[in-house]
């Protein structure tokens, strides 16, 4: 189970950094097995972004979320544990090449 998506959201008055806490909070929230492994600030698309990673029962995750224009931006990454490590590059190169067009 290895998959790549994306999704966007309104998001008017709303930071970086609360979209980020509410996103782990909600997490939190819905499955006692989540631990945060990693929480850093990054780019997508030239803007500024967080990254997240972290797991769930046998799932990896990498998250990374930006604001734009009043619209909340997710690329997510997941696997089982030992699946990751072989793809992760494909998915960091996915993130790396995303851009905005107006």
């Amino acid at each position: 189970m290895e998959s790549f998506n994306g999704a966007t959201d309104d998001a008017p008055d709303v930071t970086l950094q609360y979209l980020v806490d509410s996103n782990v909070t909600n997490k939190k929230q819905s499955n006692p097995s989540f631990v945060l492994k990693e929480s850093v600030p990054t780019t997508l698309g030239g803007i500024p972004a967080h990254q997240i990673v972290f797991t769930e029962d046998e799932v990896k995750s990498l998250c990374v979320m930006a604001l734009k224009q009043k619209k909340s931006y997710y690329l997510l990454y997941r696997a089982q544990h030992e699946k990751y490590i072989k793809f992760l590059a494909i998915a960091e190169q996915m993130i790396s090449s995303f851009q905005f067009f107006e």
